[in-house]
Protein backbone atom coordinates (compact mmCIF):
# COMPACT_ATOMS: atom_id res chain seq x y z
CA UNK A 1 0.00 0.00 0.00
CA UNK A 2 1.23 3.42 -0.74
CA UNK A 3 -0.27 5.04 2.51
CA UNK A 4 0.03 4.58 6.01
CA UNK A 5 -3.56 3.96 6.82
CA UNK A 6 -3.32 5.58 10.28
CA UNK A 7 -2.20 8.63 8.01
CA UNK A 8 -5.48 8.56 5.39
CA UNK A 9 -7.85 11.45 5.85
CA UNK A 10 -11.77 10.36 6.23
CA UNK A 11 -12.43 10.84 2.36
CA UNK A 12 -9.27 8.94 1.62
CA UNK A 13 -10.30 6.04 4.17
CA UNK A 14 -13.23 5.93 2.52
CA UNK A 15 -12.13 5.54 -0.98
CA UNK A 16 -10.02 2.51 0.21
CA UNK A 17 -12.76 1.05 1.91
CA UNK A 18 -14.70 1.32 -1.31
CA UNK A 19 -11.81 -0.15 -3.64
CA UNK A 20 -11.39 -3.10 -1.30
CA UNK A 21 -15.11 -4.05 -0.90
CA UNK A 22 -15.38 -4.12 -4.96
CA UNK A 23 -12.57 -6.09 -4.86
CA UNK A 24 -13.96 -8.52 -2.60
CA UNK A 25 -17.53 -8.41 -4.56
CA UNK A 26 -15.04 -9.63 -7.80
CA UNK A 27 -13.33 -11.92 -5.57
CA UNK A 28 -16.72 -13.49 -4.74
CA UNK A 29 -17.30 -13.81 -8.28
CA UNK A 30 -13.88 -15.35 -9.76
CA UNK A 31 -10.59 -16.36 -9.27
CA UNK A 32 -7.69 -14.02 -7.92
CA UNK A 33 -6.20 -14.76 -11.22
CA UNK A 34 -8.64 -13.48 -13.29
CA UNK A 35 -9.31 -10.48 -11.29
CA UNK A 36 -8.37 -7.50 -13.17
CA UNK A 37 -7.79 -3.57 -12.28
CA UNK A 38 -10.91 -2.48 -14.38
CA UNK A 39 -13.29 -5.03 -13.06
CA UNK A 40 -12.32 -3.72 -9.62
CA UNK A 41 -12.63 -0.30 -10.50
CA UNK A 42 -16.34 -0.61 -12.43
CA UNK A 43 -17.51 -2.44 -9.20
CA UNK A 44 -16.25 0.12 -6.76
CA UNK A 45 -16.79 3.16 -8.87
CA UNK A 46 -13.81 4.96 -9.41
CA UNK A 47 -11.33 5.35 -12.12
CA UNK A 48 -7.84 3.49 -12.43
CA UNK A 49 -5.97 6.73 -11.38
CA UNK A 50 -7.84 6.73 -8.18
CA UNK A 51 -7.03 2.64 -7.78
CA UNK A 52 -3.13 3.42 -8.64
CA UNK A 53 -3.15 6.21 -6.26
CA UNK A 54 -3.56 3.82 -3.13
CA UNK A 55 -2.21 0.14 -4.93
CA UNK A 56 1.03 -0.86 -6.45
CA UNK A 57 -1.50 -3.75 -8.26
CA UNK A 58 -4.17 -6.24 -7.38
CA UNK A 59 -0.99 -8.13 -5.25
CA UNK A 60 -0.70 -5.08 -3.47
CA UNK A 61 -4.54 -5.23 -2.75
CA UNK A 62 -4.78 -8.44 -1.80
CA UNK A 63 -2.44 -7.76 0.69
CA UNK A 64 -3.73 -5.39 2.16
CA UNK A 65 -7.16 -7.67 2.62
CA UNK A 66 -5.21 -10.05 4.49
CA UNK A 67 -4.21 -7.24 6.79
CA UNK A 68 -7.65 -6.18 7.12
CA UNK A 69 -8.84 -9.15 7.84
CA UNK A 70 -6.29 -9.53 10.73
CA UNK A 71 -7.23 -6.29 11.96
CA UNK A 72 -10.52 -6.83 12.11
CA UNK A 73 -9.79 -10.53 13.74
CA UNK A 74 -7.25 -9.44 16.57
CA UNK A 75 -8.16 -5.47 16.81
CA UNK A 76 -7.03 -5.64 20.71
CA UNK A 77 -4.41 -8.21 20.59
CA UNK A 78 -1.77 -7.66 23.63
CA UNK A 79 1.61 -8.25 22.87
CA UNK A 80 1.86 -8.50 27.22
CA UNK A 81 0.42 -11.74 26.86
CA UNK A 82 2.09 -15.72 28.04
CA UNK A 83 2.46 -17.69 24.80
CA UNK A 84 -0.64 -19.70 25.47
CA UNK A 85 -2.86 -16.67 26.41
CA UNK A 86 -1.81 -15.39 22.72
CA UNK A 87 -2.57 -18.72 21.12
CA UNK A 88 -5.85 -19.23 22.55
CA UNK A 89 -6.64 -15.21 21.81
CA UNK A 90 -5.74 -15.09 18.04
CA UNK A 91 -7.66 -18.98 17.51
CA UNK A 92 -10.46 -18.29 19.14
CA UNK A 93 -10.45 -14.88 17.17
CA UNK A 94 -9.57 -16.65 13.55
CA UNK A 95 -12.63 -19.17 14.38
CA UNK A 96 -15.11 -16.55 15.43
CA UNK A 97 -14.58 -14.33 12.88
CA UNK A 98 -15.06 -17.48 10.32
CA UNK A 99 -17.49 -18.18 11.96
CA UNK A 100 -19.01 -14.91 11.44
CA UNK A 101 -17.87 -14.26 7.65
CA UNK A 102 -18.56 -18.03 7.01
CA UNK A 103 -21.28 -17.32 4.07
CA UNK A 104 -18.25 -14.25 2.39
CA UNK A 105 -15.39 -16.90 3.37
CA UNK A 106 -17.28 -19.80 1.31
CA UNK A 107 -18.43 -17.34 -1.83
CA UNK A 108 -14.44 -16.20 -2.02
CA UNK A 109 -12.68 -19.86 -1.58
CA UNK A 110 -15.22 -21.23 -4.23
CA UNK A 111 -13.86 -19.32 -6.53
CA UNK A 112 -10.02 -19.45 -5.36
CA UNK A 113 -9.41 -22.93 -4.14
CA UNK A 114 -7.47 -23.57 -7.12
CA UNK A 115 -5.93 -20.50 -7.25
CA UNK A 116 -2.57 -21.27 -6.06
CA UNK A 117 -1.23 -17.11 -5.63
CA UNK A 118 -4.30 -16.58 -3.41
CA UNK A 119 -4.24 -19.32 -1.32
CA UNK A 120 -0.36 -19.31 -0.93
CA UNK A 121 -0.60 -15.51 -0.23
CA UNK A 122 -2.98 -16.16 3.00
CA UNK A 123 -0.85 -18.99 4.16
CA UNK A 124 2.43 -16.61 3.89
CA UNK A 125 0.40 -13.89 5.72
CA UNK A 126 -0.46 -16.36 8.02
CA UNK A 127 3.14 -17.75 8.71
CA UNK A 128 4.32 -14.45 8.65
CA UNK A 129 2.04 -12.59 11.31
CA UNK A 130 2.46 -16.00 13.73
CA UNK A 131 6.03 -15.15 13.54
CA UNK A 132 5.63 -11.67 14.41
CA UNK A 133 3.37 -12.48 17.07
CA UNK A 134 5.65 -15.69 19.02
CA UNK A 135 8.47 -13.60 18.75
CA UNK A 136 6.76 -10.32 20.76
CA UNK A 137 6.00 -13.21 23.09
CA UNK A 138 8.49 -15.58 25.68
CA UNK A 139 7.88 -18.68 23.32
CA UNK A 140 10.67 -20.69 24.45
CA UNK A 141 11.90 -23.30 22.06
CA UNK A 142 14.10 -25.58 24.65
CA UNK A 143 15.12 -29.08 23.34
CA UNK A 144 13.76 -28.02 19.59
CA UNK A 145 16.27 -29.25 16.66
CA UNK A 146 14.20 -27.79 14.02
CA UNK A 147 14.41 -24.20 12.56
CA UNK A 148 12.01 -21.93 13.79
CA UNK A 149 10.90 -20.58 10.58
CA UNK A 150 9.74 -24.62 10.07
CA UNK A 151 8.19 -24.79 13.09
CA UNK A 152 6.25 -21.33 12.39
CA UNK A 153 5.39 -22.52 8.61
CA UNK A 154 3.72 -26.41 10.49
CA UNK A 155 1.82 -24.45 13.05
CA UNK A 156 -0.02 -21.77 10.57
CA UNK A 157 -0.62 -24.52 7.97
CA UNK A 158 -2.06 -27.06 11.30
CA UNK A 159 -4.21 -23.85 11.62
CA UNK A 160 -5.25 -23.34 8.16
CA UNK A 161 -5.60 -26.82 7.84
CA UNK A 162 -8.40 -26.91 10.88
CA UNK A 163 -10.60 -23.60 9.64
CA UNK A 164 -10.56 -24.99 6.31
CA UNK A 165 -11.88 -28.02 8.05
CA UNK A 166 -14.33 -26.40 9.61
CA UNK A 167 -15.76 -23.32 7.40
CA UNK A 168 -14.54 -24.62 3.93
CA UNK A 169 -15.35 -28.23 3.97
CA UNK A 170 -18.24 -28.03 6.65
CA UNK A 171 -17.64 -30.50 8.76
CA UNK A 172 -19.44 -30.20 11.72
CA UNK A 173 -17.02 -29.05 14.93
CA UNK A 174 -16.92 -26.65 18.00
CA UNK A 175 -14.77 -23.78 18.95
CA UNK A 176 -13.76 -26.27 21.49
CA UNK A 177 -13.54 -29.28 19.07
CA UNK A 178 -10.81 -27.36 17.00
CA UNK A 179 -9.02 -25.99 19.39
CA UNK A 180 -8.22 -29.45 20.94
CA UNK A 181 -7.40 -30.82 17.77
CA UNK A 182 -4.88 -27.78 16.97
CA UNK A 183 -3.46 -28.69 20.49
CA UNK A 184 -3.00 -32.37 19.32
CA UNK A 185 -1.23 -31.59 16.57
CA UNK A 186 1.03 -28.56 17.56
CA UNK A 187 1.66 -29.85 20.95
CA UNK A 188 0.09 -28.47 24.41
CA UNK A 189 2.93 -25.97 24.38
CA UNK A 190 1.62 -23.73 22.72
CA UNK A 191 -2.26 -24.23 23.00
Amino acid sequence: MKFDLNKLNKASRRTVNNILHGFFTVLCEKPFSNVTINEICLVSSYPRATFYNYFDDKYDLLDYLWQTVLNEMLGDFSCNMTLKEMSNFCFDRCFEYCHKNKEKMEAVVKNNKSDDYFLASLKLFISKNLKIMLDKTNFERIGIEIPYELEIEFIADCLFIILEWAFIKNKPITQDEAKNYLKIMVGSTII
